[in-house]
């Protein structure tokens, strides 16, 4: 795919890993309108050191969620990375306060090449549909949520790389998740696959020109982005000696692609650092790790303290 003008910008799209069809191990990166669902009352758990934990699902070596590593250390949210890819298992989920799903190079029906994804959406259902805890993922991230509570994914009818626009659904400008976000953003994406159906009672809050389901929400403690929110200037500053991400760009960009990626992402950072932070804030706080009632009493949504008191 070539796209159009700075063939780094174009207006939205949806889909699968971040560097598609490689080894995983040999890459070095560096339903609309529905009511979200009550959180369930259960007590916030902790590690046995009372440290805050995310479990972060991790598909390729040297991926990791970017910028919200600095919200987690902000919080005091001590990050431990499985590595799926490399036959790490998914531990017991009781001490961990959020789950955190990345990107990667396999798609969701994958099974057969990759088992190991039928315990990590055994996983993401049981977070995220049984426990009802805060859960981010970004692009595969997102589409095992969807999948793995009844969606649908799909190959992309054109993949998008680079820099993209989307817009906030009528359900999104109006939902907690992305509550103070202007209805436009412009966001990176890296897909070769979307989500064509989301998954029963889900609220679809994004979309773009290719892609319907940009976004959704499972009440107010699970968020998915087809985009790659966590996509920091350190993320890409990694990528400049990392031949698998410089060989896609060109591939789907042309010849210099990662210069001209630079070129046109560089000025949006601080819009789309706001946006990640945004999302983030408005998470934990929905969440309880972030207790505050005053935003709980705005949004109408019960912080998950407030629920379990009622």
């Amino acid at each position: 795919m070539t796209p159009p003008e700075s063939a780094t910008r174009g207006n939205a799209g949806a889909a699968g890993g971040l560097w598609p069809r490689l080894d995983p191990a040999a890459q070095v990166p560096g339903g609309q309108g529905v009511a979200p669902a009550r959180p369930a009352c259960q007590d916030v758990p902790r590690g046995g050191d009372g440290v805050k934990q995310a479990l972060v699902l991790q598909h390729m070596v040297g991926d990791h969620p970017g910028r919200f590593l600095d919200f987690f250390a902000e919080d005091g949210i001590l990050p431990h990375v499985v590595r799926l890819w490399d036959g790490e298992a998914i531990p017991s989920l009781a001490p961990y306060d959020l789950m955190f799903v990345l990107g990667g190079t396999q798609d969701a029906w994958q099974e057969a090449d990759h088992p190991w994804l039928v315990a990590e959406k055994q996983a993401i259902r049981e977070w995220v549909q049984d426990r009802a805890r805060p859960y981010i993922g970004v692009c595969l991230g997102h589409q095992l949520l969807c999948d793995a509570l009844g969606g649908e994914v799909a190959p992309s009818g054109t993949p998008e790389v680079g820099v993209f626009d989307i817009a906030l659904t009528d359900t999104g400008r109006h939902h907690p998740l992305l509550a103070g976000l202007a209805p436009r953003q412009p966001v990176m994406q890296f897909h070769l696959a979307e989500v064509k159906r989301a998954p029963p009672g889900a609220a679809v809050l994004a979309a773009s020109e290719r892609a319907a389901v940009q976004s959704v929400a499972i009440g107010a403690h699970a968020i998915g982005t087809q985009f790659h929110c966590e996509c920091s200037p350190q993320t890409l500053a990694g990528w400049a000696s990392a031949p698998a991400p410089i060989a896609f760009l060109e591939r789907h960009l042309g010849p210099d692609a990662y210069r001209r990626l630079l070129a046109t992402s560089y000025p949006l950072m601080p819009q789309m650092h706001a946006m990640a932070r945004r999302i983030y804030d408005n998470l934990v706080v929905a969440c309880g790790l972030r207790a505050t009632a005053a935003w709980s009493r705005a949004s109408g949504f019960p912080s998950q303290t407030e629920a379990c008191a009622t």
